[in-house]
């Protein structure tokens, strides 16, 4: 076990990469030798001591006014309605851009009195609570967007929630927003106010309190 732990560190896999492996390879092996299969575990970290993971953090945090500033613009145009909805859902919930990606019209289900919103993370579907200025934000996103989605065939509740509002290598609009017009969204709003680089991982690295109580004082 000690000699896989090493291979994996030779094909310059990440601390925590090489941890959550293991960590698997525990897990079963603690399920065997509880079964009785097997009488001692050989990824044990008695035995195999796992890599250290760096503690600091990639990217930085926002803080509570660089929330706010970044959460202001301009949603006359349904471009722009779009990319402050898109900024909000991420600022507020911390979704990968996978995640928010990946969400659809019909992630929005109105549940328990309340508005909320299913989404997948990491595999396993979630639910999180609709804060009313988010859904405001959707709606105003999807109204000024409805003529739009109607004339390329990428409305209904099926089709995805944010989209790219320009394609022309396919001219196929019927799919969710790639990593990449991500980027530039969060890029785009970055220089706009005035808060240097940006990437969208940066939006998740700050913690949920923090931007509940920006929320609350603005």
């Amino acid at each position: 076990m000690q000699s896989w732990r090493d291979h994996l560190r030779s094909q310059r896999k990440r601390p925590v990469t090489v941890s959550f492996k293991l960590s698997v390879i525990r897990s079963f092996f603690e399920y065997l030798n509880a079964a009785g299969v097997v009488p001692l575990n050989p990824a044990s970290t008695k035995v195999v001591s796992p890599p250290e993971v760096l503690t600091d953090p990639a990217g930085r945090a926002l803080t509570a006014k660089e929330v706010r500033t970044c959460s202001r613009g301009q949603t006359g145009r349904s471009q722009m309605a779009r990319d402050y909805a898109l900024m909000l859902v991420m600022l507020r919930l911390s979704l990968r851009v996978s995640e928010v990606g990946s969400l659809k019209s019909s992630s929005m289900k109105w549940s328990h009195g309340r508005w909320a919103l299913r989404c997948k993370v990491r595999g396993r579907e979630e639910v999180w609570p609709l804060p009313k200025d988010m859904k405001e934000a959707i709606d105003h996103y999807l109204r000024l967007d409805g003529k739009r989605r109607e004339v390329s065939h990428s409305d209904g509740e099926g089709a995805y929630l944010f989209q790219p509002h320009v394609n022309y290598r396919t001219l196929e609009f019927d799919k969710g927003i790639s990593t990449r017009m991500v980027q530039k969204v969060v890029a785009r709003w970055a220089d706009y106010s005035r808060l240097g680089d940006l990437s969208p991982h940066d939006l998740r690295m700050r913690s949920r309190l923090m931007v509940c109580v920006a929320w609350s004082e603005g």
